[in-house]
């Protein structure tokens, strides 16, 4: 809490209370992340590219982000940093920035469309005292809290489905409708037909995880030197392609990574991964257009990742998911089965995930302790 305006503006919408010696967050206010409120370390994190100063939780979880600007006035590219990695965080719907001047007010749920933007919703003057009782009757604490928030006209526009996971699950799934189209005419032939589709959705997953450990710089210490840390400079020659997933299958030994990738993925299939991993969207009403806001997977926190991994899968597999035992668990049911589960257990607890699947409720049960 470093400006005066940041205070103020967090003391008017009833985020700070007045103690006799100085202001204290309320209930619900978490101004770094400890024990209790591990799961949001990625908005605070340096990695993720954000640092938020506070977030606040009400009873339906996580919905206003609050970054304080400083005592300088952020350039316009900063602003939009901002925006895009509170996106990608997919943490909250709301977004708060206070600068030296105003409030900004980010739909953080809105990433992608054809009515986006990138600038807020709506700036209030946080000199101007009409205003700020407009921001606290709109998403103060108290708004927040009674739900009245989501009949202000702020939240018109807020809608789940562009949440981060939402679109990457979307774009994955047009990748693989994408990859199967580029492959041979195999009408008629249901073997080779389900054998193309298996080589196309794992091409997808190999990709996904691909992106994942470069952006976290997992990757880039193992790397052959011969093939640089770029997915869009590997996947314009088939024979990098083809050396990059058999280099992930021998290193990263698993089912992640199967062999067959690397022997039977084709020059066809090419051009999909290049448009996916250079962040052109593969969606038909935006289809060649470069998305709005980028997908950071050095933001997108890893059970989001996860989630959209588990629901692929099971869409993927169809009707064959209910005979596999294949079930889709959103991240919010996750959430709302650990809290009361973790609550009160300290540090030395022991986590056993014997049907872990994707590993959703086993990296919260981490990321709780």
């Amino acid at each position: 809490m470093s400006t005066n305006p940041y205070r103020d503006v967090l003391a008017r919408t009833g985020y700070l209370r007045k103690t006799e010696t100085s202001w204290e967050p309320v209930k619900g206010l978490a101004t770094g992340y400890d024990a209790d409120t591990l799961r949001l370390e990625p908005a605070f994190s340096d990695r993720a590219g954000l640092v938020v100063d506070a977030v606040y939780e009400t009873v339906d979880g996580p919905m206003l982000l609050i970054k304080d600007a400083g005592s300088e006035m952020p350039d316009q590219d900063t602003l939009d940093q901002w925006a895009e990695r509170a996106w990608n965080l997919g943490i909250a719907p709301l977004l708060w920035i206070v600068t030296p001047t105003d409030v900004r007010v980010y739909d953080s749920f809105r990433g992608i469309g054809p009515t986006a933007a990138k600038g807020p919703v709506r700036t209030f003057d946080h000199a101007i005292d009409e205003q700020m009782r407009q921001l606290d009757e709109a998403c103060g604490r108290i708004s927040l809290d009674t739900g009245a928030f989501w009949r202000s006209s702020l939240a018109e526009h807020v809608d789940r489905r562009q949440r981060v996971d939402k679109v990457l699950l979307r774009e994955i799934a047009e990748l693989e409708r994408q990859l199967v189209l580029a492959g041979p005419d195999l009408e008629g032939d249901i073997t080779a037909q389900k054998n193309e589709r298996d080589l196309c959705q794992e091409l997808v997953l190999c990709t996904l995880f691909a992106r994942y450990l470069l952006a976290r710089g997992i990757a880039q210490p193992l790397l052959p030197k011969r093939l640089p840390a770029d997915l869009s400079y590997i996947y314009q020659d088939l024979s990098r392609a083809k050396e990059l997933f058999k280099w992930l299958h021998e290193k990263f030994n698993g089912d992640v990574f199967p062999e067959n990738v690397g022997k039977n993925i084709r020059a066809e299939h090419l051009g999909p991964l290049q448009d996916f991993v250079g962040d052109v969207s593969l969606l038909k009403k935006q289809k060649g257009q470069f998305r709005l806001f980028n997908f950071r997977f050095d933001s997108i926190p890893i059970e989001l990742i996860s989630s959209v991994y588990e629901e692929f899968a099971q869409r993927a597999a169809g009707t064959l998911s209910r005979q596999q035992s294949l079930h889709y668990t959103p991240v919010e049911l996750v959430h709302m089965a650990l809290d009361p589960v973790f609550d009160g257990l300290d540090g030395r607890a022991r986590i056993l995930d014997p049907t872990c699947g994707s590993g959703l409720f086993l990296v919260q049960g981490v990321d709780f302790h």
